[in-house]
């Protein structure tokens, strides 16, 4: 979401704000910030907040030049990233369920060792 993280960049310049005090608005840190925009999601809550606070409407997120749109869930979504965050979190997934075989594995072996 460059292009939307750039417009909020320059809405925040106009009002004399940094990322830092939307943030702290917002009541999220900025890596969380940073982390919403680049896996493409803003939840709907978040963006009706951003647009409270930035005193923009709600098409400020959804137009084509942005290539976002809301999704079934009133999530904000990148069309081109969308793929990529579900992709992420199947491989964040995979490698939680390999961390508990392999705990599992070793309490066994610990255990038969006994």
């Amino acid at each position: 979401m460059e292009n939307l993280s750039f417009r909020i960049e320059k809405k925040l310049s106009e009002m004399g704000w940094t990322k830092k005090k939307l943030c702290a608005e917002l009541d999220i840190t900025e890596n969380g910030f940073k982390k919403m925009l680049d896996l493409g999601s803003i939840k709907f809550e978040t963006i009706k907040k951003i647009c409270k606070i930035l005193n923009v409407p709600l098409i400020f997120f959804e137009d084509n030049q942005t290539n976002v749109s809301f999704n079934q869930n009133n999530i904000l979504v990148e069309k081109d990233k969308k793929t990529n965050y579900w992709k992420l979190k199947y491989e964040r997934d995979i490698k939680n369920y390999e961390l508990k075989e392999k705990q599992l594995l070793s309490i066994i072996e610990n255990q038969s060792k006994h």
